[in-house]
């Protein structure tokens, strides 16, 4: 796959995005016209400067802080025993009961036995399209010698899948046909 680079006219200063093996061809500009070679821009140096010096804060002055008064400390006396006091035991008062709702009280239907009825044609995901799609391709004569990989596939579903107007269907084998060849030469021929 090739790795494109950017470059830019000489002559006008566009911005070209262009696969790595064109570097050193002569092409035309599309936005000037005028010819020039293919090379890579240069890509922009980063300066880094140095932060700018701090300057240093002044020094506190010392002032005189005011003196910590201290608390004379509580004399502790041996006492014989702490009687213990218990707290009356308060009733909390009765609550209402709520009425229940009779859409509570209905019993719940069982589940039926039966499984559920199975589409006919269960809508597929996409790495089932895609799948389907690439056995599409295996049994297509004109693909038989030398099929498009995965990959291809993929990108050529991709952009038949963007073209179409409706979101909620898959692209047709004919709508990939044309869109994989767009997307790769090695299948225009075919």
């Amino acid at each position: 796959m090739a790795d494109f680079i950017t470059g830019e006219c000489p002559h006008c200063g566009q911005t070209i995005e262009y696969p790595s093996e064109g570097t050193g061809q002569t092409v035309p500009c599309p936005t000037c016209e005028q010819s020039f070679v293919l090379k890579p821009a240069p890509r922009p140096e980063l300066k880094i400067s140095p932060p700018p010096a701090a300057t240093p804060l002044p020094e506190p002055k010392a002032s005189p802080s005011p003196p910590i008064p201290t608390k004379p400390e509580p004399k502790i006396s041996a006492s014989p025993a702490i009687p213990q006091v218990s707290a009356p035991v308060v009733p909390l008062p009765a609550r209402e009961a709520a009425p229940i709702s009779p859409a509570l009280t209905k019993p719940r239907p069982k589940a039926s036995a039966e499984p559920a009825p199975k589409m006919k044609n269960p809508p597929l995901s996409y790495v089932g399209r895609l799948d389907q799609a690439c056995g599409e391709f295996a049994a297509d004569r004109p693909f038989e010698k030398n099929p498009p990989t995965r990959e291809q596939v993929a990108r050529a579903l991709a952009l038949a899948k963007f073209r179409q107007t409706s979101q909620f269907e898959w692209p047709t084998h004919a709508e990939l046909v044309v869109a994989l060849k767009e997307l790769f030469p090695e299948f225009k021929k075919r």
